[in-house]
């Protein structure tokens, strides 16, 4: 009788393997692989077809995506909140399992340091007054989409993905996201505050420094980072963020390496990084305006793609954490609605009709994704055979 049990009991434990679905070992921490929810026709879509390019988004293995929370549309005018496209975002993405990193950023008017500019946007006002009104949003926020988060709260159907990390604003060392002068200085003292007022309202929340790009000297990110840590910033931010954009994979490196020597110089080796933005323009040879000389081929898009996720993925000394890819939907046309037409040439999708289609870089994506999460995906982000 007792080797009819041991029998039966290893017959039912072969079954119980044979029913799981097949799994590699994941190479990557969860929520590696990320996307940017960015240009207008993802924004602007119905909601079912947002939902549709989330499930998307969720089987080509998207496990976080980081989208532009603007301070104008949130508070449009001073203690009056609508969350309205914030909450259908959010809904659809937690509907899907995938986490939601906002960038907080660009003033309304009314708090602009500079309102009768045309691009008051982008001044925020780092007076004492100023950036009480920012910390002010930050809680607003927190006090919507975090653990307690009235969002939640408001929406018991939906699966709960509380917010955890904020990022503070996009490339301060770009005056067309920061107006105000001598950037490391009053970038930093907005930083200051929001990772004080953040850890304040969430203890368990984490705070990513805004993201820092290279646009040829001498818009260089590592030397941005360096002005930040002479302005003592080390100690108010939790994640260094970067969008390492290079010509080819080498490129990234130098850039990744140049940061480096930085935290090195600054005894903060241990900084987990993450890419906040990270692309390759399939623009080359397609008549869009450059940006500085970052176009390639679609055979190179898909090459540089995969050598940077596996690189990074698998070398986990490096301390990478995360890419988003840079965006997930462009028009792949020549039309300015990414602000330079070779951003358009980078979507892992392009519009058709009422919804979007998959574009060459997408398979190498997916390809990427299941062998660094060690499966395929479904629609909620779970393993399958």
């Amino acid at each position: 009788m007792r080797t009819i049990r041991l029998t039966a009991l290893c017959t039912f434990a072969l079954m119980l393997v044979a029913a799981a679905p097949s799994q590699a070992r994941r190479l990557v921490p969860n929520t590696f692989m990320g996307a940017q929810w960015a240009n207008t026709a993802l924004v602007n879509a119905s909601p079912s077809a947002q939902d549709a390019e989330a499930g998307r988004m969720a089987r080509s293995g998207v496990e976080t995506v980081r989208m532009m929370f603007e301070w104008g549309r949130l508070e449009p005018t001073e203690g009056h909140f609508d969350f309205s496209s914030t909450d259908q975002v959010a809904r659809v993405l937690a509907k899907h399992r995938i986490s939601l990193l906002p960038t907080v950023m660009f003033s309304p008017r009314w708090a602009s340091s500079q309102p009768s500019r045309p691009d008051f946007y982008s001044w925020p006002d780092t007076s004492a007054q100023g950036i009480a009104r920012y910390d002010a949003l930050l809680r607003a926020l927190i006090g919507r989409y975090g653990p307690n988060g009235s969002f939640w709260k408001a929406n018991r159907g939906v699966p709960k993905m509380a917010i955890r990390y904020w990022q503070i604003w996009n490339e301060p060392d770009f005056r067309v996201f920061w107006g105000p002068p001598n950037y490391a200085q009053t970038y930093v003292k907005l930083l200051k505050s929001a990772y004080r007022t953040v850890h304040k309202a969430d203890r368990g929340a984490k705070v990513v420094m805004a993201g820092l790009a290279n646009g040829g000297a001498p818009y260089l990110s590592w030397t941005a980072l360096d002005l930040f840590y002479k302005q003592g910033v080390r100690r108010y931010y939790d994640i260094l963020a970067l969008h390492p954009f290079g010509v080819n994979f080498v490129d990234v490196k130098f850039i990744l390496d140049q940061i480096n020597k930085v935290l090195r110089r600054y005894r903060d080796t241990h900084r987990r990084i993450w890419f906040t933005e990270f692309f390759y323009s399939a623009a080359k040879g397609k008549g869009a305006r450059p940006v500085i000389g970052l176009e390639v081929t679609t055979a190179q898009q898909k090459k540089y793609l995969a050598q940077a996720y596996t690189y990074f993925g698998t070398h986990r000394s490096l301390r990478i954490d995360r890419i988003y890819w840079e965006p997930w939907e462009s028009t792949y046309n020549n039309s300015v609605d990414a602000g330079q037409p070779a951003f358009n040439y980078a979507g892992m999708v392009a519009p058709s009709g009422r919804g979007f289609k998959a574009m060459p870089i997408l398979s190498t994506f997916i390809s990427i994704a299941r062998k660094l999460e060690g499966c395929k995906k479904n629609s909620v982000g779970r393993c399958t055979r």
